[in-house]
């Protein structure tokens, strides 16, 4: 496993949804701003495929980030300036999952 960096883009508004294509089986280690963008470092094997995009959720502090029928996983907080971002993974459909048993 190795450690990588990924984009999450330049903050706002309040509440937006990134799509990053990781490796399978990739974990989301945390988040920070370098400069004006956010940025995600997960331990990934660089040997494994690629997946689909995974979904990151980020909003600003007290802007809702839940969905009807979907789970999200914290993945850290960034701070700029005066602002404070919150990046959630986006990680099951839970009714599709009650739906396939």
């Amino acid at each position: 496993m190795k450690v990588y960096k990924y984009s999450l883009g330049e903050p706002g508004p309040y509440h937006y949804e990134q799509g990053i294509r990781l490796p399978t089986g990739a974990k989301p280690l945390s988040v920070g701003m370098q400069g004006n963008e956010l940025v995600l470092w997960a331990a990934v094997d660089p040997d494994d495929q690629f997946a689909w995009p995974e979904v990151f959720v980020i909003v600003g502090t007290g802007v809702p980030y839940s969905q009807p029928g979907w789970e999200f996983q914290f993945v850290g907080t960034a701070h700029q300036e005066q602002y404070v971002w919150h990046v959630f993974h986006k990680v099951a459909d839970v009714m599709l999952d009650t739906q396939a048993g």
